[in-house]
């Protein structure tokens, strides 16, 4: 989730950084890429 949080602060969409994050779950290490590890975080509010 740090990967999250940096694409956060350099001003890309909280849902597109979401999705990158996840995907660098899934393309990484066999043992993270079970939607365990992953599935559960979910962006909430107004990104504007």
């Amino acid at each position: 989730m740090t990967n999250f949080h940096r694409s956060l602060r350099k001003g890309e969409h909280p849902a597109d950084a979401l999705a990158a994050a996840q995907r660098r779950f899934i393309e990484g290490e066999a043992d993270y890429r079970h939607p365990f590890f992953w599935a559960g975080f979910l962006v909430y509010g107004n990104a504007e």
